[in-house]
């Protein structure tokens, strides 16, 4: 959320607005060691990881004991 701020004799607040959709926090990857998000260096904008559109998963093989097939 996001609002606007202005000073004077007394501080007054605005509105709160949505700032970034709920749908766009979901991350890619989450943890403790990971952020979810980062500021872009101009301060601009933020950064957010996102998943693709379409993402086909790939399988992983695992070969145990593979130097027994070389014989």
């Amino acid at each position: 959320m996001s609002a606007s701020v202005a000073h004077g004799d007394a501080l007054t607040v605005g509105t709160p607005t949505l700032l970034i959709s709920p749908d766009s926090l979901r991350a890619v990857i989450q943890g403790p060691d990971y952020d979810d998000y980062d500021v872009a260096s101009d301060g601009q904008r933020f950064l957010i990881k996102t998943a693709p559109a379409h993402v086909e998963r790939q399988r992983v093989h695992v070969v145990v004991n593979w130097p027994s097939l070389l014989k």
